[in-house]
């Protein structure tokens, strides 16, 4: 089976443990228990600068304001909004991720 990918974020497991990428869109193909990615591109979560995604995010915010009254601009700005945004929620979850491996299972079991 063959799926299309949106822009978001995919979780892998390896060795245990979660690895979070950005990522735009693709295609998965689903082989029994073989899952093959692949996207246009993907971003390794906690390679992402939690500061320029967040600045990322205030201009894409702007831009989609001043382009209020153009269509075309609008629509551009309206995916790099997109973009921003989830680029910010997956170096977000590499920074909860990191926290969590740090806390012992009770408190862990608290969080959740």
């Amino acid at each position: 089976m063959t799926l299309f990918l949106k822009l978001g974020i995919l979780r892998i497991r390896v060795d245990w443990q979660w690895v979070v990428f950005f990522v735009r869109e693709g295609f998965a193909q689903v082989e029994g228990d073989l899952v093959t990615v692949l996207v246009n591109s993907a971003e390794q979560s906690e390679y992402i600068d939690l500061q320029c995604a967040q600045t990322e995010l205030a201009m894409a915010q702007s831009s989609l304001k001043k382009s209020q009254n153009n269509n075309g601009k609008t629509l551009l700005a309206t995916r790099q909004l997109q973009i921003a945004q989830t680029r910010l929620r997956a170096a977000e979850a590499s920074t909860v991720a990191d926290k969590t491996r740090e806390l012992a299972p009770r408190q862990l079991k608290a969080l959740l």
